[in-house]
């Protein structure tokens, strides 16, 4: 088939859950056979910055991308950004304007994937099949945001509407699945990867721990994720925790490290030792896997959102053991003490403590357990290929 997939944001190379989630969809789509093409609403910033044009890629995966640089869809997408709102703007454009070029490929199309739920009154309107790829229940996101009474309804009038209109819903989690069941047919594609892009050796885990300065006899946890408001909401949780509780953290060896945009910094100082409260944050990097690499466990204090966590897939399949809230276990089978240590903030403590003292055979024999558990779960071109079967 032709597959189209509309995005608000552009796609490659991913910086975020959303975007690792879409990019793995497209790549396993691709890999398995198909023609797949990517129309983005806006680019990044830097090429705003640059005055880059409107311009498509061939990338190495087998996916064409095409990225819509106007300057008011750019700047719409940095005000929703900037003011902590959904991407209402695309909802708005999406009901009265189709750009050319992208009629041009839903022409070609033989199936549109509509990414996330604001976009779909363009795919109602170009007489294609087309499916809703949800990322999250996404009206409860909302919920504490300072104008709620009025955005929670309004979101959740048009996801719903979405859902029911779409000829297919893809659901993330068993959760959203059951959500969504009661306005349409369903298909799960988990929140997988490519879990052979997350192979680590030992040279990157020596240079990459050297560079941070952590110490052979010292412990390092590591939180990977994007500006996005769960993770920010986990993080202020984690300072706090880090501030209380440094004389712990300093006594038992214990280093915690946050990897990517959602500690809202550039990566120059990526290189700096560890700070005196041990916990230190790199910013945007261009790779995660060496600083995974690196860890001796993962890290999971995600506490609310929706949807599941992305972060655990690359956690698994770097087979690191995974220190995780109750709530990041939604949409992957873990056990307690068997395939993950769960903690709150209320008795991390401890939690770190048994992760401390458990031998390397334990650590592995965790990890292990982890990824036999959820293999398939994780492997995004297995759920395609499900999904493929299902949907046709």
């Amino acid at each position: 088939m032709q597959i189209l997939i509309l995005s608000e944001i552009q796609v490659y190379p991913a910086m975020s859950g959303g975007q690792i989630r879409t990019g793995s969809f497209a790549r396993a789509l691709a890999e398995s056979g198909h023609d797949v093409s990517i129309y983005a609403f806006t680019g990044r910033k830097k090429d705003y910055l640059k005055r880059k044009k409107s311009s498509a890629a061939e990338l190495e995966n087998g996916v064409h991308e095409f990225v819509d640089r106007r300057v008011f869809f750019g700047a719409c997408q940095w005000l929703a950004y900037k003011f902590a709102l959904p991407p209402l703007w695309s909802n708005v454009v999406a009901r009265f304007f189709t750009p050319k070029k992208l009629r041009e490929y839903a022409d070609a199309a033989d199936l549109i994937i509509v990414d996330f739920p604001f976009l779909y009154p363009i795919a109602t309107r170009l007489s294609k099949p087309w499916h809703l790829n949800t990322h999250n229940v996404e009206h409860q996101l909302w919920k504490k945001s300072l104008v709620a009474p009025v955005l929670v309804p309004l979101v959740k009038m048009l996801e719903q509407s979405a859902a029911k209109k779409a000829d297919l819903v893809i659901a993330c989690a068993p959760a959203d699945q059951e959500y969504f069941a009661d306005l349409n047919s369903v298909v799960l594609v988990p929140n997988g990867i490519f879990p052979e892009d997350y192979r680590l050796d030992p040279e990157t885990r020596t240079s990459t721990r050297k560079q941070l300065g952590v110490g052979d006899d010292e412990t390092l946890f590591v939180f990977t994720g994007s500006n996005f408001g769960p993770n920010r909401s986990a993080l202020v949780r984690l300072q706090e925790f880090c501030e209380a509780e440094r004389a712990f953290l300093n006594d038992n060896g214990v280093k915690i490290l946050v990897v990517g945009t959602v500690a809202g910094r550039s990566s120059d100082d990526a290189a700096e030792e560890l700070d005196s409260t041990r916990i230190h944050q790199t910013g945007f990097v261009d790779s995660i896997q060496p600083y995974l690499a690196a860890a001796d466990y993962a890290l999971n204090p995600v506490f609310e959102g929706s949807g599941s966590n992305v972060k655990n897939s690359e956690y698994i399949s770097s087979r690191l053991p995974i220190l995780t809230q109750e709530f990041g276990t939604r949409g992957y089978q873990f056990d307690d003490n068997v395939s993950c240590l769960t903690f709150s903030f209320d008795s991390l403590v401890d939690c770190l403590s048994t992760a401390v003292n458990l031998s390397k055979e334990q650590r592995q024999a965790m990890a292990d357990r982890a990824f036999s558990d959820n293999e398939i779960s994780i492997s995004m071109l297995a759920a395609v290929k499900q999904y493929l079967a299902e949907s046709t």
